[in-house]
């Protein structure tokens, strides 16, 4: 379990492949999402022309609609932040010591897929639990070998504080696509 340090060209090959892999995934849901949210408005507010009592509503989900579009929109830049970084080499590697991976439940119908893992960030050991897709769980599960990323000189306050869980092979990943 070593600290960070500056990726090699084969470490940045797999943070690359692993981070446009996820990022393909996760951009769907939120645009999904502010759309429904806008249709969601716009039905409000052409009810509202017809009955004044939805007004409120209608402004209310407006309002709604325009933030679902800024934070689908943020999203969108971080992740993308995130790509032209590791492709830059402005990303530091720590190599983690993986305590778990597992499935946790929330709730009745809330699952995560997750993966426990001590690494070394300055002085101390940091523990963090990654919350991952079954396609990272599954490879982790085969090799328990693992990167975290960090992304230190970012204007981004978002991924300033965020730490990255990735796998370190690519072995079987074309198939599973």
């Amino acid at each position: 379990m070593g600290g960070f340090h500056e990726p090699n060209e084969q470490e940045r090959d797999i943070a690359l492949h692993w981070l446009t892999l996820e990022n393909r995934g996760s951009l769907l849901f939120p645009f999904v999402c502010s759309i429904v949210v806008i249709v969601g408005a716009m039905t409000f507010v052409i009810l509202a022309f017809f009955d004044k009592v939805m007004a409120p509503i209608a402004v209310l989900m407006s309002v709604f609609a325009i933030l679902a579009v800024f934070v689908s929109i943020k999203h969108v830049l971080t992740e993308g932040e995130k790509i032209e970084k590791v492709k830059r080499g402005e990303v530091l590697v720590a190599d983690p010591r993986i305590m778990e991976v597992g499935y946790k439940s929330y709730g009745r119908y809330v699952h995560y897929n997750i993966v426990k893992a001590d690494f070394r960030d300055g002085e101390g050991v940091k523990s963090l639990t990654f919350v991952i897709s079954k396609r990272i769980k599954n490879q982790v599960e085969k090799d328990r070998k693992g990167m975290i990323l960090k992304f230190p000189d970012s204007r981004n306050k978002r991924l300033k504080k965020n730490y990255v869980f990735i796998p370190r092979s690519m072995e079987n990943v074309i198939a599973e696509d």
